[in-house]
């Protein structure tokens, strides 16, 4: 598995793997809890709070 972000910063590397993973079947009920925290990191400012979070926006089609 190859994945590219399109604008190059590895911060949506984490989110869409794990989203990968799952859509192909290979991730069970205990696997998607322990990588929660992978798919959809919170985002902190300076002081530590959170203002936001990366939500992966992948969707596997099959071709051939």
């Amino acid at each position: 598995m190859a994945i590219k972000v399109v604008d190059g910063n590895a911060r949506g590397l984490h989110p869409a793997t794990v989203a990968v993973l799952d859509q192909l079947g290979m991730l069970d009920d205990a696997q998607r809890t322990e990588l929660s925290a992978w798919r959809e990191p919170a985002l902190r400012n300076y002081r530590g709070i959170v203002t936001g979070q990366i939500s992966p926006v992948v969707e596997l089609e099959a071709r051939g």
